[in-house]
Parts: structure tokens; sequence; C-alpha cells
């Protein structure tokens, strides 16, 4: 949906009807006519003799001039030899002529019904690509359902009435209203967000980096306090639940020393991301439909997430009971672990894909808005390429989540290893991620398949000495904070509650659900400017790599 910062009113990357567009508003982004030289120029237009008959005219001091049939012919052959779109992403671009322009560079600066041909493809009726993936995705979809329909009708809470050692789903569903809350909270605070952000954004981006600090160092002794006040276990020592919360009252503190040293040294990066803040808002206002459509993909994906929680918290009543001394404990059935662990990568992935769908672009349009387009291909044509890449996304964070769990678990001389493993995920995960969203906004303007848009990106990135890594690695800190505060804000909320309140061995899978879903919920908001940014990043890598400046204030941001 967010290739439409080159569609908007012509132009561009999707150009579309400028006829509504009127002459007291210029579009933001726009050529500007490149002036070229003798040389180029005639190295643009091959030589041929002229066919003029010199015997037809007088010899009176005037100049000849050739006839008609000879200017039809050389204009034929130059439009014959102009070049694809697609034909500027080959391995070695070839040069392409440009009309020699005599107005000044403040008189190019062309009105949207101006602007040359889009650079994109000028499909019609787009290829199904990736298909296999769309199938392999909604068949895994259809079963995790009908398994949560079944075990929804067929299990039963009633058997740990009066029990609460091992029974993950009484943590679970005693959180129930936390989590709601959570999921409440999260949304109404994204959107408020959402809504300052386009409006402030230097106002709002310095009072954020003012404030977390001062609420991570807060959220510390918050944490450090609650872990001193659990009870204790009959033999006099802490519940371990308890010294877990002191080691994850370390996240907090980390970020307050990030954040205040950000504050401090990094000034002038911050108002370097602030100035592409400002352009990705300026983008949103001049695009409304993109915050709608964003808007209602979170509501498929909250919805989702309800229902998902339901048959999730199910999942735990698949065993059986076992009394010791007259205490019940609950015991899970091995095949309920591995379908926890298919539900945990389902949920995954379908974030992923909607968070695809919620970063596919536009192509060309005429009477149908961008969004609907961009929507329609995203769930039909270029569904499989979506589910593609959130496949390799999800199963990268899958594995993340399995080594962290197993880091906590494992003592000794694997757990080093495990730690260095975890590392590594981290580091491969945010590879991908980046990869992951280049593809897709490539796949949005190409209708390609994923493993060609990504060759094709990163050909693009690798020509121009240009990585989006470094260069949104202060903005995205500033935009997931948010997110990362709320997180872990309803995570340890969640986690104390049940801890010391339903006195639940099973606390920290409480916290961890309360803290997983605010956070991507709080993602699709914030991905609605971190896209907007990504796209325009691209755009502007595609302008370095044709020699082309569609828009100075990208140009200035990212240079």
């Amino acid at each position: 949906m967010f290739s439409s910062i080159w569609s908007k009113r012509g132009g561009g990357v999707g150009g579309g009807d400028s006829s509504s567009a009127s002459e007291s508003h210029q579009p933001l982004f726009f050529t500007v006519p490149s002036i070229v030289g003798e040389e180029d120029l005639e190295e643009s237009i091959s030589l041929h003799s002229g066919r003029v008959v010199y015997s037809e005219y007088e010899d009176d001091g005037e100049e000849a001039e050739p006839d008609e049939e000879f200017w039809n012919e050389l204009s034929g052959r130059a439009s014959s030899s102009k070049q694809a779109p697609a034909d500027i992403y080959l391995d070695i671009p070839t040069m392409h002529s440009a009309r020699r322009s005599r107005d000044s560079l403040s008189e190019g600066l062309l009105p949207s019904n101006a602007i040359p041909p889009a650079l994109t493809s000028n499909v019609g009726l787009r290829k199904y690509k990736d298909v296999p993936f769309a199938g392999l995705y909604l068949f895994l979809l259809l079963i995790m359902f009908l398994t949560g329909v079944i075990l929804f009708f067929t299990t039963t809470s009633s058997r740990l009435e009066g029990y609460t050692h091992g029974a993950v789903f009484l943590a679970i569903n005693g959180c129930a209203g936390s989590i709601a809350f959570s999921i409440v909270f999260t949304f109404v605070a994204a959107i408020v967000w959402i809504y300052f952000v386009r409006s402030c954004v230097k106002v709002l981006v310095w009072s954020t980096l003012t404030v977390v600090p001062v609420v991570a160092a807060i959220m510390f002794i918050w944490v450090i306090r609650a872990s001193s006040t659990g009870k204790l276990r009959d033999s006099g020592d802490p519940d371990p639940q308890d010294d877990s919360l002191r080691i994850l009252s370390l996240a907090p503190l980390g970020i307050c020393a990030i954040y205040a040293s950000l504050l401090y040294w990094q000034k002038r990066r911050v108002e370097k991301a602030i100035t592409v803040i400002e352009l990705a808002s300026e983008i949103l206002r001049d695009n409304p439909e993109m915050l709608k459509v964003s808007l209602l993909i979170l509501g498929v994906y909250i919805a989702f997430t309800v229902i998902w929680l339901i048959f999730f918290s199910r999942l735990f009543l698949v065993g059986h009971m076992i009394f010791n001394n007259g205490d019940g404990i609950w015991v899970m059935d091995t095949s309920a672990h591995l379908l926890i662990g298919f539900f945990l990568f389902m949920y995954l992935w379908t974030s992923a894909v909607l968070g695809n769908i919620q970063r596919r672009e536009p192509e060309n349009f005429k009477e149908q808005s961008p969004t609907q387009i961009a929507l329609s291909h995203a769930v039909t044509t270029s569904f499989g390429t979506v589910c593609f890449g959130g496949l390799i996304l999800s199963f990268v964070q899958t594995l993340a989540y399995i080594t962290r769990f197993f880091k906590k678990k494992l003592k000794g001389k694997l757990n080093p290893i495990f730690y260095c493993i975890y590392i590594f995920m981290q580091c491969l995960d945010g590879i991908v991620d980046s990869i992951n969203n280049y593809s897709i906004i490539y796949v949005g303007i190409f209708g390609m398949s994923f493993c060609s848009a990504a060759l094709e990106a990163t050909k693009i990135f690798r020509r121009n000495l240009i990585t989006g890594l470094k260069t949104g690695l202060i903005t995205k800190m500033i935009l997931y904070i948010g997110s990362v505060i709320l997180a872990l804000t309803c995570g340890f909320a969640t986690f104390i509650f049940a801890t010391h309140s339903l006195e639940s061995p099973y606390g920290y899978v409480a916290g961890i659900i309360a803290s997983l879903i605010p956070f991507y919920i709080s993602q699709f908001i914030t991905n609605i400017m971190m896209n907007t940014i990504d796209a325009t990043f691209f755009c502007y890598a595609i302008d370095l790599d044709v020699n082309m400046n569609h828009c100075n204030m990208a140009h200035e941001a990212f240079s």
C-alpha cells in the first residue's frame, strides 16, 4: 500500500490520474528533466545518411531542409529504441537518452500532468506468483482452526477445579481480563500516537526521547520491588519466577541507558530521523486511504488474535491429572506440546502475512483507488508471495524463540552455546526482516515472485553501495520504542499478577502472551510510518539507480 508515494497525483512509481489535482496544490513528487551534453545526444541517435535531394533546391544561400519522410522515419526509429521499464533493473543498466532542456532547474519542476510515464511496470493483469506457498498457508490455517474448534467443544476445565499446580490454562484464564485490557489499551494508545505523529513530529520525537528513559527507570524500580514482595516457598526460598523478574528488570534499565545516550550524543542523527519521519507524515497526509486500510487490517488481526487465544488456551487442557499426596498435578500430553509449537508458528506466520499485506504496494491506477488495487493484488495474485515472505520471517523468529527458551531452561556448559546461537538468530532476524520489507515493496511495484524481487532489490542496493539498515536504525529506535514500552508494561503487569495474586507457577506464560500480543498490535500502527519510510527509501534507491530525482525532500532526507 505504500508505493503511492510515487503514485499520488501521477508520475513516479505507479503514476495515476492527475486531472483532479489543482494547480495550486503542487504534487510532492516530480521529475526533473536531465540536461545532456552534445556527446550524449550524438550517442543516443544513430547516424544515417540524409535523404535530402539537393538538386531540387536552388543555391539561393538559404539552408536546405530535409523532407518530412526523413523526420517521420527518424522519430519512429527513436521511439522503437526506447527502453522497457523493467530493463533498467538488469545487471548492467543501459544508458537511456534524455531530451535537451533549455529551461532552468526551477522551470523544470514539471506539473503532475507533464510527468513522464512511470518507471514501474505497466502490467494490466498480473500473473499469480508463489502459488504453492499460498496453498500451504491456507491449508495449515484451516488445520489450525479445525483443531481449535474440536478442542473447544471436546475439552473442559472442570477437572482442574480446586487444583492450581501445573495448570497453565488456569493462569491464562485467570489473566484473560488483563490480556483483554492490554489489547484495548494498546489499540487506543496506538491510535493516539499516529494522530499526533502526523501533526507534530518534532515535538513528539523529542518528548519521546526525553520521557522514555524516565519511564524505563520507573519500570525497573517497580519490577525490582515487585520481585522482592513475592510469596516464599515452604523451604523459605524465593519463587524462581521472582528471580526471573529480577533478571528481566535489566531490560528497562538497558533501555533507559540506551535512550539517554541517544538523547545526549546522537542529536544530529535524531534530527536526520525527524526529517525522514516528517517526510513520511506528509506522504500519509496526501494518502489518507493508506491509514484506513491499515486500520482495517489491524481489525482483522485483533479478531484473529482473540480467536487464536481462545483456541490456544484449550491446548493446555489436553492431558491428565496426577495425584501426589492428595495434591493434583496436571500433566500435558506430548501431542499438546507439538500443537503448542504449531499454533505459535501459525500466529507468527499470520502476523507476518498481514504485515506484508499492509506493506504491499499499488501499481498504476486510474479509476480505482490505489489502496483498493493494492489490497486486491495482495490477497490474489501476490498472496503466495506475501505468504512466502512471511514464512521465511516467521521461521527465523520461531527458531529465535525456541533458542531463547532452551537458553533459559538449560544450565551449565550448554547455556553459552545457546546464548551464541540466540545472538546469531537475532542478527539473522534483523537481516531477513529488512530483505523481506524491500522485497515486498519491489513485488508491489513489479508483481514479481519473492525470490526474483529479493534478488533485484539486492542488486539495486549493491550497485549504489547503500544499505537500509544504517539509514533506518535511529528511525526504527524512535518509532518502535513505544511498542516495546507498551509490551513490557503489559507483560510485567500480567506476570506479577499471575505469580503473586493467582500464585500460579506458570505466570511467565501469561506474561509472555500479554507482552507478545500488544507488541504485534502496536506494530501495525507503527508500521504505517515505517513502511512509508521504507518505500520512500526504496524509491530513493531506484532514483540513484537510474540517475533521476523524483523528490528533492527524499534525496535530502536520505542522502
